[in-house]
């Protein structure tokens, strides 16, 4: 399956409704990122705009729909990448995404690391859906 062109929610300009007016004459789907989200958001509920973001996905045209994951880097300026996984948010991220089915890119700076406990987290609670 081919990639599709995609665009994304920034964390400073084009939030999740701007991205939505594009996909309208469009089509293209939309990349959701939590950490954008959070930044430059439009007031929305996580859950909200997850499911908003979503629904632009065609899963036999497009495959499943993709979401970023990272949060803010404590003590840094707002919108930098943190270094390793916050176990504890994730795990509010894994809950909010109970029984919607999506791929998952992480952007933290430590990667496999971070990686291999979100999938940890990410199998703890897929047993509970």
């Amino acid at each position: 399956m081919k990639m599709p062109s995609v665009i994304e929610n920034d964390d400073y300009l084009f939030g999740l409704d701007d991205c939505m007016i594009i996909h309208q004459k469009t089509g293209i789907p939309i990349v959701f990122d939590n950490f954008h989200h959070e930044c430059f958001g439009d007031g929305m509920s996580l859950s909200d705009s997850i499911k908003k973001s979503n629904s632009t996905w065609n899963k036999a045209k497009d495959g499943p729909p993709i979401m970023d994951y990272s949060s803010q880097q404590l003590g840094e300026r707002k919108g930098k990448h943190a270094d390793t996984i916050d176990v504890s948010l994730f795990e509010k991220f894994v809950l909010t995404l109970k029984n919607i089915d999506a791929d998952i890119m992480l952007e933290i700076k430590d990667k496999e690391k971070s990686a291999l406990k979100a999938f940890e987290i990410i199998k703890t609670y897929s047993n509970q859906y």
